[in-house]
């Protein structure tokens, strides 16, 4: 009987993989050896785990549809403009923008910045950099109006980011942009922390 169940799962796993139509014909020849009672139980068990292809299309429709349902949500918040999203959601463009240029252009970026071209001896690390600085602002952007993720990124900017930074710049990531952004990431995040207290305090005075 192991041996059967075993060849069972094998074949209801090859009929699934090869999308067969007969896969209850596969699924009973391969139950010959047990006796009736266990093949209808496990009969019963396998249609009611509605593995096959109508159940598997329904599936896939369900997950689809769960997704895009998401990606709406996503598109078009419930949650309100308020002073903090715009402020976050105006630093995730400037930093889009930020790393977009660096990235695209490390020497055009460094003009704009003052910085000279004898600093910028590693233009692979500068894209880097700017692809990294960018993927930020795209997060910042994205996630402006959540009330959770602007206290969360209060938090990241001023501990573990300044930190992470500096390391990055021993690494050999340009210490210009690094030290700079090790200064300016706090310093956004208090006055984030400042913009929040504000809300809240307003808030609490309506009520």
């Amino acid at each position: 009987i192991k041996s059967t169940r075993f060849k069972t799962k094998y074949y209801i796993i090859l009929a699934i993989i090869k999308d067969n139509t007969d896969w209850q014909d596969l699924f009973e020849g391969s139950l010959s050896n047990i006796n009736n009672s266990q093949n209808i139980s496990a009969l019963l068990f396998f249609k009611q785990s509605g593995i096959n292809n109508s159940a598997r299309d329904q599936s896939k429709t369900f997950i689809m549809g769960t997704i895009i349902s998401h990606c709406r949500e996503a598109v078009s918040s419930p949650d309100p403009w308020t002073k903090t999203s715009k402020f976050l959601f105006a630093q995730g463009l400037t930093y889009l923008s930020m790393g977009g240029l660096l990235f695209a252009s490390p020497r055009t970026f460094g003009s704009l910045v003052f910085i000279e071209d004898s600093q910028m001896t590693n233009i692979e690390a500068w894209r880097l950099l700017g692809m990294e600085v960018g993927i930020v602002g795209y997060f910042y952007a994205t996630n402006a109006r959540s009330k959770h993720f602007a206290k969360t990124s209060v938090l990241d900017r001023i501990l573990p980011v300044p930190l992470l930074l500096v390391g990055q710049a021993q690494l050999g990531t340009p210490k210009v942009l690094c030290y700079l952004f090790a200064v300016v990431e706090p310093l956004l995040g208090v006055l984030t922390s400042l913009s929040l207290t504000s809300e809240e305090n307003t808030e609490s005075k309506k009520d």
